[in-house]
């Protein structure tokens, strides 16, 4: 007597109501296949590092410890989520804390004396 072969296990849609399903190597599983997750772009969105640039950018101007700090930790943020630009970001927002704090101590020196 010979055997059909069976297809290994594996998800395959079931011929009877064409819906995958998983197939152990014997019988359909009763529970259909999940839907697939569409994968999260976050590569693709750059909003921390973009608001991490703008903080650097008031950085130079206002209050550099306030929103230098900010820019740093928003891009460090951003670096954990993958944002491409979040690098570039933090290097900006370091060089607007530092040359904030100093534009910031040569305007008081001149004022002030």
């Amino acid at each position: 007597m010979s055997e059909t072969p069976q297809a290994p296990a594996g998800w395959y849609p079931d011929p009877t109501t064409g819906v995958h399903r998983y197939w152990d190597g014997q019988q359909w599983s009763e529970i259909p296949m999940p839907p697939p997750v569409a994968p999260v772009a976050s590569a693709d969105r750059n909003t921390l590092s973009i608001i991490a640039f703008v903080m650097a950018g008031i950085a130079l101007l206002f209050v550099p410890p306030l929103f230098g700090i900010a820019g740093i930790v928003l891009s460090s943020i951003g670096i954990s989520k993958g944002e491409r630009l979040a690098k570039l970001a933090l290097g900006l927002s370091v060089a607007g804390l530092i040359l904030g704090l100093v534009i910031g101590y040569l305007t008081v020196r001149a004022v002030y004396g």
